[in-house]
Parts: structure tokens; C-alpha cells; sequence
């Protein structure tokens, strides 16, 4: 499991899996309704991730959620959107796998055929247990060697003498913490020393958690260390822990 340096992608090497998440398909219609108004990007997003694809020599790609932007069943532009964008993944001959997310409510619905979806609790795919992060994971992630996840969009903040703010997307490394583990799935051998990765959101356009302000205190993210997570940019610059940044 690796990050795909310069992008906000990871890479699975053992089954050649390229995986992104937070895509959020359709979320230019909500910024028009605001009166902010761009072009769809659904064809950009197709473009770009079959040049990944390519380079990488992947040969399954992997949506972690937050395909499509509507909480509920997919607006009927929305749906235009999203079916052309998994077209257009399909048409540039790439395979494609979904485990949906909280924002997928009636995704399977307008799914192209050829496109596999996954419950939401997550699978296995080679040695790493992947899951949105909005639920807890089924059972038979817990002994991966690798845990990916995302949801909760990470970025770092950075706040120069002057007081100027700035935040970039990241991804934060880190493990799992034994007694939250026990208590939370009393009886299962879990993989205690499983790295677990939390992707940021491929969407450049949306909004993302800052690390330093986060609370890991609900569902799964209760079993996560914190402090301990290391911050890494896209680029592969790290940063130092989440503890190290909120003593700044």
C-alpha cells in the first residue's frame, strides 16, 4: 500500500488496485445553486484517473466512497453526472469497484453494468481491508496486514506570522489502539499491527477536516491513534504527527 505521489490516490501493489475516494460527483450543481458556477467535472475526473491508471499499470480501480455527492437517491442531473462518469471509466476499458460511502444513498440504482459494488462495510482486496469509514467494518477486515479508509477528507492547516491561513489535502498514517479494539470487537483476533492509511478527498473542490482539530470519537475512529498519526502531504512530505502539529 502506497500513495501515489503528486495525487490523492493509493495504490494497492499486490492486485494492482488504484484507489481514490470522495469524489462527490454532481457537487458543482449544490455550488451553482449558491451561485457559484463552474463546469461539470465528471468528464476531467475520468480523464485524469485513466492517465493514473495507465501509469500506474493498474488494473482495477477502486472507489472508496462518496461517488456521487446527494445524500439520498441521485437528482436528476445528478444521475447524468455520475452514469456518465462510470461510463466513461468503462469505456477507457478500465475495471471498476465501489464500496459506497454515507453520500451513495440509492447508487446501486444507476450503477452501469460492468461496475461491481461492494457492501458498505467494506472487503478484502489482496492484503488490505478497505471501508469508507462512515460505518464500522465487517469483521474480516480487522486481520489485513493494510486498513484504507477515508470519509472525513484530512488536510493540514498552516498559519503563517502574519496570520494568513492555508490548508493542503493529506493523508494521515497510523495504527490501531489495542484497548479500543477489545472493547470494541470483544473476541476478534485482530492484526494490532496493521497500517492504516486515511486517504484524503480526490475532489479538490470540496472542503477537508483539519487534523489538528480532529476528535477521533465516533464509530471506528475511536479504535484509531490520534496523536500518533503521521501527517503526510501528497507529495510524500511528512510532517510529523498529529501531536507534534496541535503543540505548534
Amino acid at each position: 500500500m502506497e500513495i501515489v505521489v503528486g495525487e490523492r490516490a493509493v495504490f494497492l501493489e499486490d492486485t494492482r488496485t488504484l484507489v481514490v475516494s470522495d469524489l462527490h460527483v454532481g457537487f458543482e450543481i449544490e455550488l451553482g445553486r449558491g451561485g457559484v458556477f463552474i463546469p461539470p467535472q465528471e468528464e476531467a475526473f475520468a480523464q485524469k484517473l485513466h492517465s493514473i491508471y495507465r501509469k500506474a499499470g493498474a488494473k482495477r480501480l477502486l472507489l472508496l466512497g462518496d461517488v456521487k455527492h446527494s445524500f439520498v437517491g441521485p437528482t436528476y442531473d445528478e444521475e447524468d453526472f455520475v452514469v456518465g462518469f462510470l461510463r466513461a471509466l468503462l469505456k477507457a476499458r478500465m475495471k471498476v469497484e465501489i464500496v459506497p460511502g454515507n453520500h451513495d444513498g440509492d447508487l446501486a440504482n444507476v450503477v452501469p453494468r460492468g461496475i461491481r459494488m461492494h457492501p458498505a462495510d467494506g472487503a478484502v482486496i489482496g492484503n488490505a481491508g478497505v471501508f469508507h469509514g462512515h460505518t464500522w467494518p465487517r469483521v474480516e477486515l480487522l486481520s489485513c496486514k493494510n486498513l484504507l479508509l477515508s470519509h472525513i477528507h484530512p488536510a493540514v492547516a498552516f498559519v503563517d506570522t502574519l496570520g494568513a491561513f492555508h490548508k493542503e489535502p493529506c493523508f494521515l498514517a497510523t495504527t490501531l489502539l489495542a484497548p479500543q479494539m477489545a472493547f470494541n470487537f470483544p473476541g476478534v483476533r485482530a492484526n494490532l499491527s496493521a497500517h492504516v492509511l486515511v486517504m484524503p478527498a480526490w475532489n479538490s473542490l470540496l472542503g477537508g477536516a483539519i487534523v489538528q482539530d480532529l476528535r477521533f470519537d465516533t464509530g471506528f475512529w475511536k479504535c484509531l491513534d490520534r496523536e500518533g498519526a503521521r501527517v503526510l502531504l501528497t507529495d510524500g512530505t511528512l510532517l510529523g504527527t498529529v501531536g507534534d502539529l496541535r503543540k505548534k
